[in-house]
């Protein structure tokens, strides 16, 4: 049975197909049901609840407004394909119903008998959940106010234990109402909508499974049943071409898809390239380093690695708009996180003498004696060969700079050399050398950079396409402008132990023999006088310079607090 759209029964009456056919062509469509809407047609916004003014205004109608969980199940079973339409509040769906031939039962009469697939069988419990009204007139479903309230449960961060709790509560002042009992009995009415797919990955010190009580446990999400239900919604699936069919391509870069790493990528894969519903996706990982990962003989990131290879060929996805089944396929195209897990990432240590990534063993560095830590010098070699400032020696480090910048080592020139296995276990020993002082000497023979590598970048390089990858790792910025933020601040208004211009930094310029202008004098006392730098600010200075940032206004999200 269907709705009949005539215009006596306008959407609100269910007959067979051929009384809605004799109906049709003696009263015609109602006016106006241009987008079959109650017949599994999409609206141009991708839902079908949208009521067409000139309908009736009656309590079913105000029920698909308010209680519009049918679309929902509809997206995330996949059930567009079959030209079903809504179903009757007075009809029940009979567990012998057959999920392709879309047949309904009415109350007290019989189904074809023939089990409906695992899917089928989740669709249509849920849709008897659906129907199943909280209470007795009321305009939610009991699905409908599992779904509504778990979510603030989430959020709020509640136990299990608090949560039942609630409910109970509810219960008690509520008696009429159809509550779940627990927390479990609503995870259970709802988990065949993914919303608490986990696998629990139980390890113990040796890295192999168990079924016994764990010393760790991994909760882990798995990836492809998210990015399938991205294309299996109606309010997602046009967004996810969205790179390919809407975007401005004026040659600035406004989008990843502008940037040379994309366009990179592409050059080298075409045939993934040529499908614009294959996804890329970007890491973010700032500081996740689960039990200490660096110290166990297991990496948490294999279950990821493992999901990564397989989306690499493909995994069958439906999508909702074309109606219709395709091998969806997946890259992840980089990393973004913080420097700190940046050496956690790419496998190169980003501290010592040699800390940055991309310079390599390339990286210039000097050891400063007095402020005991290294200074990264050479940043004019990015310059032009003739720019004015490589020959200018005073003002830097007291040398003429005629180097050119380092080129970046391919990942497949020098990762693919490296062993590394997780632990403390199976390490090669630990020989015994001598520690050298740094005052010994401040230069080093020229290092063997496979050496400089610790470690094949957490798995990533048994991705296929990760070694063409320009841009593995890209860094978060927002600790960094933090940072930078506050060793300025700290230095131009001379805050006591923030300051980055004190008398450990002159001493190392008398050391290196540059700037004698700052260089430190010696008072009669024995105490050290510290010759103002062109930034230095008196009191009054500093006060203007104070209340302008408090009286500073900016758009809304634009800066933190900085009053």
């Amino acid at each position: 049975m269907i709705l009949c759209p005539c215009k006596k029964c306008g959407n609100i009456y269910w007959h067979f197909c051929e009384v809605v056919y004799e109906h049709l062509i003696v009263d015609g469509f109602i006016r106006g049901y241009k987008k079959w809407i109650f017949h599994g047609e999409c609206t141009s916004s991708g839902t079908s609840s949208t009521i067409n003014p000139t309908y009736p205004d009656t309590d079913y109608h105000q029920y698909v407004r308010q209680d519009d969980m049918e679309d929902m199940l509809r997206d995330a079973f996949n059930m567009r394909s079959h030209g079903e339409q809504s179903f009757p509040p007075n009809f029940i769906i009979s567990e012998d119903c057959n999920i392709g031939g879309n047949v309904f039962c009415e109350t007290g009469t019989s189904a074809p008998n023939e089990e409906p697939n695992e899917e089928a069988a989740k669709f249509y419990n849920l849709l008897n959940e659906m129907n199943e009204k909280l209470y007795e007139g009321s305009k939610y479903s009991k699905l409908s106010f599992c779904i509504r309230l778990f979510p603030l449960k989430c959020l709020g961060g509640w136990t299990g234990n608090s949560f039942t709790m609630l409910l109970e509560f509810l219960r008690e002042m509520f008696s009429f109402a159809k509550i779940p009992q627990s927390c479990q009995d609503m995870k259970r009415l709802i988990k065949d909508l993914g919303l608490g797919n986990t696998e629990d990955v139980n390890t113990d010190e040796s890295g192999a499974q168990l079924r016994k009580k764990p010393v760790k446990v991994l909760r882990y999400f798995p990836l492809i049943p998210r990015l399938q239900r991205l294309f299996m919604s109606s309010k997602t699936a046009e967004s996810m071409r969205w790179h390919n069919d809407q975007r401005t391509d004026d040659g600035l870069l406004r989008h990843p898809a502008d940037s040379l790493a994309w366009k990179s990528f592409d050059s080298k894969f075409l045939s993934f390239a040529s499908d614009p519903q294959n996804v890329r996706l970007g890491l973010a990982a700032d500081g996740f380093n689960p039990f200490k990962i660096m110290s166990t003989s297991y990496s948490t990131w294999l279950p990821l690695i493992e999901e990564l290879k397989q989306l690499w060929s493909g995994v069958e996805t439906y999508d909702v708009l074309r109606k219709e089944n395709f091998n969806l396929r997946v890259v992840l195209l980089w990393t973004i996180n913080d420097f700190p897990a940046y050496a956690n990432l790419s496998g190169w240590s980003t501290k010592g003498r040699y800390a940055c990534p991309c310079c390599a063993a390339q990286t210039c560095s000097k050891w400063l004696y007095n402020g005991k830590k290294f200074s990264y010098m050479g940043h004019r070699r990015w310059l032009d060969g003739n720019h004015k400032f490589r020959f200018q020696r005073t003002l830097f480090d007291g040398t003429e700079e005629y180097r050119g910048a380092p080129e970046q080592t391919a990942g497949s020139e020098i990762l693919f050399d490296i062993n590394f296995s997780y632990g403390k276990m199976n390490q090669p020993p630990i020989t015994q050398t001598r520690r050298r002082s740094r005052d010994e000497s401040d230069e080093e023979d020229d290092p063997n950079e496979v050496e400089l590598w610790k470690k094949r970048s957490i798995f990533f390089f048994e991705l296929p396409y990760w070694e063409h990858n320009i841009l593995r790792h890209n860094l978060d910025v927002m600790h960094i402008e933090k940072n930078v933020y506050e060793n300025i601040i700290g230095t131009i208004l001379n805050v006591d132990g923030k300051s980055k211009d004190n008398l450990q930094s002159r001493l190392d310029l008398v050391d290196m023999r540059i700037r004698r202008d700052l260089h430190p004098q010696v008072l009669p006392n024995g105490k050290y006088r510290l010759p103002p730098s062109i930034f230095s600010m008196s009191k009054k200075e500093k006060e203007v310079f104070c209340m302008v940032l408090k009286d500073i206004k900016v758009p809304d999200a634009y800066a933190s607090n900085i009053s």
